[in-house]
């Protein structure tokens, strides 16, 4: 089976969804001929993978406009799906047999008329918050792909609702795995702390929980570590206004080493966002012992179940009470750390390859 994965997976340097498919193009590469063209990278995730590509241009960035590379890009990937490789060519057959398609742009759809293609919805976040272009994009892309994959039924349901011309027959729900499990890691943190991964605009409310911990971390001593993009002026001045410039952490981007070290010591990983479709930083911090506070809101009961303490995303008092339960009751914290380790068995990425290989079969068999 050859099953080429389009670029758009690479435009970002880290990230949930670029994680998501280095997972399941290095693993579907052990059994299948998977391939990928792209012109430029600047994903940390797949450089090893690219590593032998020498006609990559060089840079980690791309010198130029986005639409340009988006354009260079595409023409790529139609000489990809036009010529494909020596074999392909050798053999007369088609270059690929199955395109999965990693992001939302309907071009791939006109590369590729007689191969089926696989999508992945992730979220519905442009839909919930009325980005009208993705949302134009992404609905081509559901009603013209052969199958979509979804990474929680919370995300399916959600799917069908806004789609409902898509034949639920045609959908799939397929888990997310975690990435960098084991122990022991070296300390990098001397402080006790809590823990924050990831982007913090908008719907994931990081200013809302930021303000709801502010006294918490005050009058134990304790820190806020950050681990993501670097503070905004913005953020800068609520830290400020808030009082807490020695109790908060700018860690900025974790490599994975440094990242499991910041799970595996935390007192505590906070997850304040409104809306995900999975929320992988869950099993990262099961898989690390780490207690873990949630919000009740979108997917997150679905995936983490009775591992982590909720709280309401749009009440203060309730994620401060929240976190005062979890940090006061050795016994509960306990108890959460156990049924991580109990829920987090439950996902894995070789998993989710396998359910994924399984979907590319009963495509082609159609």
């Amino acid at each position: 089976m050859r099953v080429c994965y389009t670029y758009h997976c690479l435009m970002q340097k880290f990230g949930g969804i670029s994680r998501y498919f280095y997972e399941i193009f290095k693993r579907v590469s052990a059994t299948e001929e998977a391939v990928m063209a792209p012109r430029f990278n600047q994903n940390e995730y797949f450089k090893a993978v690219l590593a032998d590509r020498h006609d990559l241009c060089p840079g980690k960035k791309f010198p130029g406009k986005y639409h340009l590379r988006n354009f260079l890009e595409e023409m790529a990937l139609r000489k990809q799906l036009r010529s494909g490789g020596s074999a392909s060519r050798q053999s007369g057959s088609h270059p690929v047999d199955i395109i999965h398609h990693t992001g939302e742009f309907p071009l791939v759809f006109l590369h590729c008329r007689k191969v089926p293609v696989v999508v992945t919805i992730h979220d519905m976040i442009p839909e919930e918050y009325h980005d009208r272009r993705r949302v134009w994009q992404r609905r081509m892309c559901v009603k013209k792909a052969d199958h979509i994959i979804c990474v929680s039924e919370y995300t399916r349901q959600s799917m069908l609702e806004w789609y409902p011309e898509v034949d639920p027959q045609k959908t799939s729900v397929i888990y997310h795995g975690y990435s960098f499990p084991g122990f022991p890691k070296e300390r990098i943190i001397a402080d006790d702390y809590l823990l924050f991964v990831g982007n913090r605009g908008g719907y994931k409310n990081f200013n809302l929980m930021l303000e709801a911990v502010a006294e918490i971390l005050k009058e134990r001593s304790l820190k806020l570590v950050c681990a993501g993009n670097p503070f905004t002026a913005a953020e800068k001045q609520l830290i400020e206004g808030l009082d807490l410039r020695q109790n908060v952490i700018e860690f900025g981007f974790a490599d994975d080493e440094e990242l499991s070290s910041l799970y595996q010591y935390a007192s505590l990983f906070i997850f304040p966002s409104k809306l995900e479709g999975f929320g992988i930083p869950i099993l990262e911090a099961m898989s690390h012992d780490c207690p873990i506070c949630l919000s009740n809101a979108s997917c997150f009961p679905e995936i983490a179940q009775d591992a982590a303490d909720y709280f309401d995303p749009d009440s203060p008092e309730s994620v401060a009470a929240s976190v005062r339960k979890v940090l006061d009751d050795a016994e509960y914290r306990k108890s959460l750390v156990e049924n991580g380790r109990a829920r987090v068995k439950e996902f894995s990425w070789d998993k989710a390859a396998a359910e994924t290989l399984e979907v590319y079969k009963k495509v082609l068999e159609k």
